[in-house]
């Protein structure tokens, strides 16, 4: 029992570590001693004209099989990642990450063993939203990939460099955010499965932009034959749910939800 609770624990306090160092918060209230190494992170014009803001994630991994950002986890098997937040950060402007920046699970570039690395910085975009109770708050907005921070569409990354990494020596390795997460494509309906999607009004007074939610409807057969098969079909399903003693919902209320055309 108390090998299992010393496991979970670690497992916890690992996980914590690997949170701060991707979302921000404790910094080391002191360089650590040795550190020289920098990195050196920036951006081109025709990947934004706009300043970005985000967190900007640095990468640093011994295994050179798939690209640095696909490495990172709360495993055993994770590798090295150092964040630190950006606000107004323009193309050609340089964000350093050095001796300073925390980091999981090693908690400071000083701590990097000597060797080859693969290196990889990523910026994770952050939008302003200007929110109904008063607040302006900055977050990662979801785009599609259920805020996963290495698929995000339009996050900023650089191409995998192979570099030496010796963290004594007095020593600047140049990133660029080259390359940019492309949109993800659209699924695509067909004859049984529809996808819809409806824009809240509530969550878009409270967010201050447009904010949607999103279905995949499942169609029993037949209800495809007709424009207004699929209202029908959702009803007669909607009426056989069990539990409900006030009868069937009123159909209206589906037919806003679900329009029965254009799905």
């Amino acid at each position: 029992m108390k090998s299992a609770v010393t496991t979970a624990k670690l497992a916890w306090s690992g996980f914590f570590a690997l949170g701060l160092a991707m979302l921000g918060g404790c910094q080391p209230g002191q360089e650590k001693s040795g550190a020289s190494l920098r990195f050196s992170i920036t951006y081109p014009l025709e990947r934004s004209r706009p300043p970005l803001d985000g967190r900007l994630l640095l990468m640093v991994s011994k295994d050179g099989t798939a690209e640095p950002r696909f490495q990172i986890s709360d495993d055993a098997d994770t590798q090295q990642i150092f964040g630190i937040d950006v606000e107004g950060l323009k193309a050609g402007e340089t964000a350093i990450v050095d001796g300073q920046v925390f980091g999981y699970p090693r908690t400071s570039i000083a701590e990097i063993p000597p060797g080859e690395y693969y290196v990889q910085a990523l910026l994770h975009c952050y939008e302003t939203f200007r929110r109904a109770d008063g607040h302006t708050v900055k977050l990662p907005m979801d785009r599609g990939e259920g805020q996963h921070w290495n698929l995000a569409p339009g996050n900023l990354y650089s191409t995998p460099k192979k570099v030496r990494i010796d963290p004594v020596r007095r020593e600047v390795i140049s990133l660029v955010l080259d390359q940019v997460i492309p949109p993800i494509e659209a699924p695509k309906d067909t004859k049984y499965i529809k996808h819809v999607r409806i824009q809240s009004k509530l969550l878009t007074e409270f967010w201050g932009r447009p904010m949607h939610l999103g279905a995949v409807v499942l169609l029993p057969e037949g209800c495809a034959l007709s424009p207004d098969g699929f209202s029908r079909a959702f009803s007669a399903h909607i009426r056989r749910l069990p539990g409900n003693a006030a009868g069937p919902r009123p159909q209206t209320r589906i037919q806003q939800a679900f329009p029965t055309r254009g799905l």
